[in-house]
């Protein structure tokens, strides 16, 4: 039944059917029977897939391999509905996930042109019609993103349309973080030099300019891959690092990552794009201070409570960059 498999195998499940019978018999609570009196469970399509493939061998010598064929091509609207039904962002009809997208494509380009991302590095958001799962693009200079690279994913860094394109081998980082900040709405990773300078060093990174203000009174943690036991070329490329990352993160809006790079998060994508781009200048600010010597004096978060500022400060910096991006 060679036919069978063809299909299993298109349409993209991941136990390919198996060349001879076996398994559970074919009257089992969980399998269609032969004339159609169990109804297929939804739940399992690749369970019930299988067994119609196997049932086609069983009865072979009375059916064609052809209507085999056409027997299991009917079949999977009904046995894998959600598979099917599933499309990628750019494809989607829902004009809040169009805007969702055409947002995240502007933030890449940003952040690329802006030098925070300028071949590597990656920027996520949550899906706007579910916070289960993210955006995210695939494995691309952000610079060259485009709608149609845009990737969904749940939080466990698996793809919803497959089978799909490369993705980011640090994408780790961005579902671990959304899993255990629900707060968060959007994330950075790239790496900028300035804050990998304060790395590697025990110079604590602390705001000291009105536009890095998102990052607190606190000094800024310190991610060392090192530390997980894990070998991934200083990534974050399990979930296993991810999760680590993400408890190094804990409340804080930034962390930085041992010669590596940092992470920020924040509320939505223009935040973060803002987030990003104060971060770094902070850290320059802050390096070349210390270079002045003398008395350093760091910002003080109960001095920022006008909520109006705050809003208008990220919206004129989002817009300006989209701007500059746009060439207008």
């Amino acid at each position: 039944m060679q036919s069978c498999e063809k299909v299993a195998e298109i349409v993209g499940f991941e136990d390919k059917v198996q060349s001879e019978y076996e398994g559970p018999d074919l009257a089992s609570p969980r399998q269609p029977s032969l004339d159609g009196s169990r109804p297929v469970e939804t739940a399992e399509p690749r369970t019930a897939l299988t067994t119609l493939c196997r049932t086609g061998r069983q009865i072979g010598a009375e059916m064609p391999r052809r209507f085999c064929f056409g027997v299991v091509v009917a079949a999977l609207s009904a046995l894998a509905p959600a598979a099917l039904a599933q499309t990628a962002p750019a494809a989607s009809s829902d004009p809040t996930m169009k805007a969702a997208v055409a947002e995240l494509v502007t933030a890449n380009h940003v952040l690329a042109q802006e030098g925070i991302m300028p071949a590597y590095g990656h920027i996520s958001m949550r899906s706007p019609l579910d916070p289960g799962r993210i955006l995210i693009s695939r494995a691309l200079a952000p610079g060259l993103v485009t709608a149609e690279d845009i990737v969904e994913l749940d939080l466990d860094c698996k793809p919803i349309v497959v089978p799909g394109p490369l993705l980011y081998q640090e994408r780790f980082i961005h579902c671990a973080i959304y899993k255990a900040r629900p707060d968060v709405g959007a994330i950075v990773h790239s790496h900028t030099p300035y804050l990998i300078a304060f790395s590697v060093t025990d110079v604590p990174l602390r705001a000291v300019t009105n536009a890095a203000q998102m990052m607190g009174a606190e000094a800024a943690p310190v991610f060392d891959a090192s530390t997980t036991g894990l070998v991934e070329n200083n990534l974050v490329a399990s979930e296993a690092s991810g999760r680590a990352l993400a408890e190094k993160l804990g409340q804080a809006s930034i962390v930085l990552m041992r010669g590596h790079g940092s992470t920020v998060v924040a509320k939505n994508v223009q935040s973060v794009v803002t987030a990003a781009r104060a971060a770094e200048l902070n850290a320059m600010i802050l390096l070349n201070a210390r270079l002045l010597g003398g008395h350093i004096t760091y910002l003080n978060p109960k001095d920022y409570g006008n909520e109006r500022i705050v809003r208008e400060s990220g919206t004129r910096d989002w817009d300006a960059s989209k701007a500059k991006t746009s060439g207008k």
